[in-house]
């Protein structure tokens, strides 16, 4: 049977099943599979503590010429923070890392007053990732400092240039060490090609993939991996469309968010319209990406829609009439039909 296109005219089943089939076989995705972005760091991390000139080197253009301050030459999850290198002659580099996740400037705003609060303003910070972020430009002030934008894409195509160097040297672990950053470049590289053909989603792409796709995703265990990408992207573009619709939009910290009843953190986005909080979820349930939104009408009440393959639900949640008898759920639907 033809493989049907479900994206776009140039976009098939066969082609997603190509790279998923490139990636079965590919023994540092597999070796990923447990970590998934922690594994992208801790290369990085290894690479830069074994050769600090080459990867500060690699850092040109993106990381301006300084101190890197005292410390071990890469630093790992340490307080919040995904990756931290001190290279010869560039300044500290903050390095957040998203792989199956969107870039969010929310969070990257907050980081200022958080684990950014104990690094310099000289500090260079760097988001890598795999999908890119909704910039008009590579770098964007967000929390008062500068983030730099580095695709993997980019990423890949920049440590290619350090594999050759090191598969030139003279040392049997240098030419190792090479090889294996050769590998890792092409495992990239067929990382973005997934996340070009089925991860970014366009025009009046729907969020839940249909069953053959699924199954070939599944195959290369990144079924998950894509669909909360995808997930993700459904609350960033029902945000962008509220502001657009809005203007007195504006995003609401999680925290403020829970004076108007909610009780969520991740995977969620908050928007406050005049006196009316939104909140859009992203959540991966079931084995499929789940999207809903709430809306507190400011009595307590929140007015509820889920989607989750293919299927729609509304709801509210109220304390009017709590109970479980049979005369309290009518005055509950009562309450809600009025």
């Amino acid at each position: 049977r033809a493989a049907r296109s479900w994206q776009t005219d140039r976009v098939t089943t066969s082609d997603i099943a190509a790279v998923c089939e490139e990636l079965r076989a590919d023994p540092l995705h597999n070796l990923s599979l447990n970590s998934k972005e922690l594994f992208h760091s801790n290369l990085l991390a290894w690479l830069a503590t074994e050769y600090p000139p080459e990867v500060a080197m690699m850092f040109e253009g993106i990381v301006g010429a300084g101190e890197p301050g005292e410390g071990v030459v890469a630093d790992r999850e340490r307080a919040g923070v995904d990756l931290v290198l001190r290279l010869p002659g560039r300044r500290t580099t903050v390095i957040e890392n998203k792989v199956w996740s969107l870039p969010d400037d929310y969070q990257l705003a907050r980081y200022a007053s958080g684990p950014l609060a104990r690094f310099d303003s000289q500090a260079a910070t760097v988001l890598l990732s795999l999908t890119a972020p909704h910039w008009h430009e590579r770098q964007c002030l967000l929390g008062g400092r500068i983030w730099r934008h580095v695709g993997y894409e980019d990423l890949a195509d920049r440590l290619a240039e350090v594999a050759a160097k090191l598969r030139a040297s003279g040392s049997a672990d240098d030419r190792f060490a090479g090889e294996l950053v050769e590998r890792y470049t092409i495992f990239v590289r067929r990382l973005c090609r997934l996340a070009e053909l089925a991860a970014i989603m366009r025009g009046t792409d729907p969020v839940s993939l249909d069953p053959e796709t699924q199954r070939v995703l599944v195959s290369a265990r990144v079924h998950d991996g894509v669909a909360k990408l995808r997930a993700h992207q459904v609350v960033e573009i029902l945000r962008r469309r509220l502001f657009e619709l809005e203007p007195r939009a504006e995003d609401v910290d999680p925290d403020d968010a829970r004076a108007a009843g909610f009780d969520r953190g991740a995977g969620w986005k908050f928007v406050r319209i005049g006196k009316r909080v939104v909140g859009l979820e992203a959540g991966f349930t079931n084995g499929n990406p789940l999207n809903s939104g709430q809306v507190a009408i400011g009595n307590g009440d929140r007015l509820i829609w889920q989607y989750q393959s293919g299927q729609w639900r509304l709801a509210v949640a109220t304390q009017q009439h709590s109970g479980r008898t049979d005369a309290l759920r009518q005055l509950r639907h009562d309450y809600i039909e009025s």
